[in-house]
């Protein structure tokens, strides 16, 4: 990955215009590196007098990013953690002919607090484009707004945060018995003190239990559980059942009468139902308990590969701070393995 590739002298250039006149660039003997895997670029943010943090750049073509998937995936992950620990920002640059940036998407969860991955082609007018949400724009503007903190990452940050858990009013389906049935967690874009409260919107969708990974699935569990000993009756208890409709096993909520599985496909239409509004939070119709949990990388992919569109979400990743609200932007669709 020595040579200079088309894409890496554009980022250089890109980068060169975005900064005002004197900007210093950190020292290449400074860039850090794992493996064959080293940035190519790194720039003191517009703030570094207060935190010293910076803008990092790795830019890759085709073939590199083609070795990234077969076989690099573990050092991309291990850089991104070495540049972005102490909240420094990874720009992760790339010439995606093939469509391999999904291919990597799936490997490892793109969409995070510190990083943001940008697909990049040639412009004969523009010079490179970065794709940024719906279309392309030019590389400059998008590191410019990177530099000076106008494109922000927006949704749940890494560590331990507290989260909605989310309960669905409805009747069990077998036993009629009247149930809260837990359908999962919701991250909000606030604090929230009163969650029967339309003021609070949560980022970019429900994750339903089966979706969760440990230790959140291990914290959601043990606090219905709690609950329900504290008098929380028709909480459901979550637990592993099979499922003639799925033909499978999942975590899921279950009638604390009869055990009968509250399927995730007929949670899901009855939620649909509420919404369209955010009344159903002051009726009782959806209820949400705080929790907290520990926000992992894994749990953020989840998150993003989807997006709800209605009153009670907002947008999850990376945009402008005055940009209007706009649909999730998704690498690909995901299959979770349940």
């Amino acid at each position: 990955m020595a040579s200079i590739a088309p894409l890496r002298r554009a980022a250089r250039a890109a980068l060169a215009e975005a900064l005002p006149p004197g900007w210093s660039l950190l020292p290449a003997e400074r860039l850090p590196e794992v493996g064959s895997l080293r940035l190519h670029s790194a720039v003191p943010l517009a703030d570094h007098g207060s935190s010293g943090t910076f803008l990092a750049i790795l830019a890759l073509d085709t073939r590199e990013l083609a070795a990234l998937v077969s076989h690099g995936v573990a050092m991309l992950a291990a850089l991104r953690r070495r540049v972005t620990r102490r909240g420094s920002v990874l720009a992760l640059l790339v010439e995606d002919q093939d469509g391999l940036l999904a291919e990597l998407d799936e490997l490892l969860a793109l969409e995070h607090p510190c990083s943001l991955a940008l697909a990049c082609s040639p412009d004969s007018e523009a010079g490179w484009l970065a794709n940024l949400g719906l279309g392309g724009e030019p590389l400059s503007a998008v590191l410019h707004d990177l530099w000076c903190g106008r494109l922000r990452y927006q949704g749940p940050d890494l560590g331990c945060r507290v989260a909605g858990v989310e309960a669905l009013r409805r009747c069990c389906w077998s036993c009629k018995a009247d149930l809260q049935a837990v359908t999962g967690l919701v991250f909000p874009d606030r604090p929230v003190r009163d969650w029967t409260s339309p003021a609070w919107a949560y980022y970019g969708q429900l994750l339903a239990p089966r979706r969760l990974d440990e230790p959140a699935r291990s914290a959601l569990v043990q606090a219905v559980d709690s609950w329900r000993a504290q008098g929380a009756a028709q909480l459901t208890p979550l637990r592993r059942r099979y499922s003639k409709t799925a033909d499978l096993a999942y975590l899921g909520a279950v009638c604390p009468r009869c055990g009968a599985l509250q399927g995730d496909f007929p949670l899901t239409e009855d939620r649909m139902q509420h919404l369209h509004h955010l009344q159903a939070r002051k009726t009782g119709d959806l209820s949400y308990r705080p929790l907290e949990v520990d926000v992992t990388e894994r749990l953020i992919g989840h998150l993003a590969c989807g997006g709800e569109i209605n009153s009670h979400c907002r947008f999850l990743g990376w945009r402008r701070v005055d940009a209007p609200e706009e649909r999730p932007r998704v690498f690909a669709a995901r299959f979770d393995r349940l």
